[in-house]
């Protein structure tokens, strides 16, 4: 459900949250602040205010550089390697940390 184009990268995220919302308004429940997306190979984060501190979204960078299959549908974005740190205080209160870095951009190869 996640999207390659920059210009709709947060779309699945949006949708991710009010998916939560709305499930959680139809059962009685409160939706989660934080909702994580692994292996998406570009850290993309979504923070929507509301009770409380609202709700976040977040893809984590890979732990590793593109395949042959990421280099075939996507060759020319440059990968993110990372992880990210969410502290939580004794209050319940949330900061993300994301960390992450860009690997060098392989020069093409001749034909």
């Amino acid at each position: 459900g996640q999207s390659y184009s920059p210009v709709t990268e947060a779309t699945a995220h949006v949708r991710a949250m009010v998916r939560a919302a709305v499930n959680c308004a139809r059962w009685g429940g409160l939706p989660p602040s934080i909702i994580g997306f692994g292996h998406v190979h570009r850290y993309v984060s979504v923070h929507l205010p509301g009770r409380g501190q609202g709700q976040f979204c977040y893809s984590l960078p890979g732990w590793v550089g593109k395949g042959e299959y990421g280099m075939k549908i996507d060759p020319v974005s440059q990968v993110h390697v990372g992880g990210m740190l969410i502290r939580v205080s004794a209050n319940g209160e949330w900061q993300p940390y994301p960390r992450f870095w860009a690997l060098p951009i392989e020069e093409p190869r001749p034909l």
